[in-house]
């Protein structure tokens, strides 16, 4: 993407936070979200940490998802994926795997 996002962070608990993301910049899913909402935002995607992301990814893509950017660390250093589940669960999925050395 040509954008990107303005992130504030609230950490619940050990294992879950909550992000608020204003889109910065050109085109973006960000971007495209808060347009297609009239500016009203709204939930825009739920974070899932899994090793090996590629499987995550091809079973998402089976059910209809849309890889929107990123991939599996073969792809991309970063080992993240945003899967578009829009047209079937009204959100996208953002795949992290572990960090990469």
């Amino acid at each position: 993407p040509k954008g990107h996002p303005k992130v504030v962070s609230y950490k619940l608990a050990d294992n879950l936070s909550l992000e608020l993301l204003q889109p910065i910049g050109g085109k973006s899913p960000w971007r495209d979200f808060l347009d297609s909402t009239g500016g009203v935002g709204g939930l825009h995607h739920i974070a899932i940490a899994a090793k090996g992301i590629d499987q995550y990814m091809a079973f998402l893509k089976t059910q209809g998802g849309i890889v929107e950017f990123g991939g599996s660390a073969s792809v991309t250093p970063q080992s993240y994926a945003y899967v578009n589940m829009r047209p079937r669960l009204g959100l996208t999925f953002e795949l992290n795997g572990p960090p990469q050395p």
